[in-house]
């Protein structure tokens, strides 16, 4: 009887211990290629780590990276490889128990801050609690790949300057400045994305095209934008759906429910958008621009107009004014 207790004792101390995750610390410099396994996850940021130029460092699909307060990881001249999977998803977070918005990072050098790194890929990736998740300065050839990944929960969600970046089914949710901004190229895509319940939708100027995105439950959707195409995207439940930029370009988007304005455009053009149920002024024309083909209705101003503007062969009724 009593080999029996002490067999099951023994087997229950073994399973415990196969499925007790034994921490790696890592901190400094990295100087040759690096891969971060899933069998030595979680990894603890302890320190603020550097890849330095031409080192790549590779993460594996399932592997949790967690930051302490204000530390980062400087992808100088290197390459960054975080390709997860749908069922194994590679995680970005804060090693405090109690975390908030901006708790890791570095400030304006962010959480993960490509510094004019060689090559950015992130996949099915998770990324919260930073200054700024991704912040990627670099020059005009360098390229971002960023796929089915979530940016929550930090200040900004995505800055990128200078560097071509290639943003697909992504969501942005609860950044406390903006989801995504920057400057970038006119080369940059982002497509069929969710982009909600941040201060700032989109703040970025040069987004070359941006498409079949949901912008909702913002306090602003778009902020100050320029040189972008946007089709088909859906802006809605904003405090205010997209303020103007210049020689942007709005294709069959619905703007609808926003809870002050719909849209302000400056040197901007709407084709074939619907303009509908915004509570406030569903349309305001503040600077030239050309708006044709759109449906604007049940607004409660319907347009507003304070500058010569081209406004042709548009559908403005049940509008309250």
């Amino acid at each position: 009887m009593n080999k029996v207790i002490f067999t099951l004792a023994l087997l229950f101390t073994v399973s415990c211990s196969l499925f007790t995750a034994k921490a790696t610390n890592v901190s400094g410099g990295i100087y040759t290629n690096t891969t971060w396994t899933f069998s030595n996850s979680p990894y603890i940021v302890t320190d603020t780590i550097v890849v330095f130029p031409g080192v790549t460092l590779t993460i594996e699909p399932g592997v949790v990276v967690k930051f302490n307060d204000h530390k980062y990881i400087d992808i100088r001249q290197a390459s960054l490889i975080a390709n997860g999977t749908a069922l194994d998803s590679i995680t970005f977070t804060s090693n405090n128990a109690s975390p908030t918005p901006g708790i890791w990072g570095g400030g304006i050098t962010a959480g993960i801050y490509l510094n004019s790194a060689i090559r950015a890929q992130f996949r099915y990736c998770s990324i919260c609690y930073a200054t700024s998740g991704i912040t990627y300065q670099g020059q005009t050839s360098d390229t971002l790949i960023l796929k089915n990944s979530t940016l929550n929960y930090n200040v900004i969600g995505l800055n990128v300057h200078n560097t071509i970046n290639f943003i697909d089914y992504c969501v942005f949710k609860f950044n406390t400045s903006y989801a995504i901004g920057g400057n970038g190229s006119l080369q940059d895509t982002l497509n069929y994305c969710n982009i909600s319940n941040n201060n700032v939708g989109i703040n970025k100027n040069d987004f070359a095209y941006i498409g079949n995105c949901t912008v909702d439950s913002n306090q602003t959707g778009f902020y100050n934008s320029s040189f972008i195409h946007v089709y088909n995207c859906i802006v809605k439940y904003n405090q205010t759906g997209i303020i103007y930029g210049a020689s942007d370009f709005f294709y069959h988007c619905i703007i609808d429910s926003n809870y002050v304005e719909g849209i302000i455009v400056g040197g901007d053009s709407l084709i074939n958008c619907e303009i509908k149920y915004n509570q406030g002024i569903g349309l305001e024309v503040p600077g030239s621009g050309v708006t044709t083909g759109c449906d604007i209705e049940y607004n409660v101003i319907g347009v507003q107009l304070q500058f010569p503007a081209y406004i042709q062969c548009n559908k403005i009724c049940n509008n309250s004014t």
